[in-house]
């Protein structure tokens, strides 16, 4: 998760098969939902690995974008080596109160073609997988997320219609 406070909350992963990219060096990728019902709204749209380091550093704006009719804030981080990286996209919506955080991520690892081994000289590596193929079918499944507002039912004190007055007994009681 990518909150900038704690208490984020796992929803749902849907993971691709990895044979949806055969002969790649595509080792996972998914979609994963988060919900942090203690962030206000411009909490939501900051993320963790924005900060700056120290206080003299710039602050780094997240990108900004409307997918299935939702504002989202975005941000992308690329970590690791040539031979095995990670790749995620984050993307954070204040929706009914609570922020949601929509993580879409690939990972690759160097590996001999339908083999789950490091290539050696006499074998071919696989190919890369085309990442913007994989994105555009993760991003495709966050078009169909659809989260249904909801309006805060209205709370009323209502006074009584007549003053309360000291309590009398019933005939029937005063008769026991």
């Amino acid at each position: 998760m990518n909150f900038v406070q704690p208490g984020g909350v796992d929803v749902v992963t849907v993971a691709l098969p990895k044979s949806s990219y055969p002969g790649t060096d595509l080792a996972s990728a998914s979609f994963h939902v988060s919900v942090n019902p203690t962030l206000t709204t411009e909490q939501c749209s900051q993320f963790a690995l924005l900060k700056p380091a120290s206080t003299d550093q710039p602050s780094i704006l997240p990108a900004k974008l409307k997918i299935a009719g939702m504002d989202l804030a975005s941000v992308e981080a690329i970590s690791g080596p040539e031979t095995s990286q990670s790749d995620s996209k984050y993307y954070h919506s204040f929706v009914n109160g609570a922020c949601y955080e929509f993580a879409l991520g690939l990972t690759t690892q160097a590996q001999a073609k339908d083999k789950d081994a490091e290539p050696h000289d006499n074998e071919d590596a696989a190919s890369p997988v085309d990442r913007t193929q994989v994105f555009r079918r993760l991003q495709s499944i966050l078009a169909t997320v659809k989260i249904e507002s909801v309006t805060a039912p209205e709370v009323t004190a209502a006074a009584p219609a007549t003053p309360a007055g000291p309590a009398t007994p019933t005939p029937d009681v005063a008769a026991k």
